[in-house]
């Protein structure tokens, strides 16, 4: 499989690797200063920096031990296109991870609980204020829970969604040449975010 988070493609594609974000200001990676907000504020005082609280937080616990279950492969196909294979990560240190390859010139879809970042929305909410990210734009609601863009290109987009308010789950879309969503990623990256924060809530 290609890796969408490493700027030369691997065999694995994992969102504790690097995502490169042509046309947002080079590479964004899982765990870099820029994404990782280890320095907004004590979990227990959270939210912070305007973040909206998260109302019924989720028990992510099922998707930890099996991040795959979160998104069915139907589900991310009516996204627009085929799924050549599924590889799920359960061990990432930064957060357990599901990848979807994409049929060939399509790309690729990763998504999980960021597991490492006990600070969720309000650290990326902090980073914006500091103007360490280029790219912000709330999502108001993503199936009752609100989200950040943190990353947006012609071809990728990089979304959390806050589950808890101490904890985010990402979905990065990797449109190739030719995904139907190319030019209109984040659509596509909260359709699938909407998804899996179904099927947790049905796990609860």
């Amino acid at each position: 499989m290609a890796d969408l988070r490493t700027a030369v493609p691997k065999a694995a594609f994992g969102l504790s690797l690097v995502l490169l974000l042509v046309g947002c200001g080079g590479e964004h990676e899982r765990g870099d200063p820029t994404v990782m907000p280890s320095d907004a504020a004590d979990s227990s005082a959270l939210p912070t920096d305007g973040v909206p609280k998260v109302a019924n937080p989720l028990d992510t616990t099922a998707i930890e031990a099996d991040p795959c279950r979160a998104v069915t492969k139907a589900e991310i196909e009516s996204v627009g296109s085929p799924v050549k294979g599924v590889e799920p990560d359960a061990q990432d240190p930064l957060g357990p991870e599901c990848s979807w390859t994409l049929a060939t010139g399509h790309g690729q879809v990763g998504a999980g609980p960021l597991t490492a970042d006990s600070l969720g929305l309000s650290g990326v909410y902090a980073k914006h204020k500091k103007n360490q990210i280029e790219t912000f734009k709330p999502v108001q609601s993503v199936n009752g829970y609100p989200g950040v863009i943190y990353g947006e290109s012609d071809m990728d987009c990089a979304l959390t969604v806050g589950v808890r308010d101490d904890l985010g789950y990402d979905v990065i879309f990797q449109a190739g040449l030719k995904n139907p969503n190319r030019g209109n990623t984040c659509p596509a990256a909260i359709k699938v975010a909407e998804f899996a924060i179904e099927h947790i809530k049905e796990m609860q």
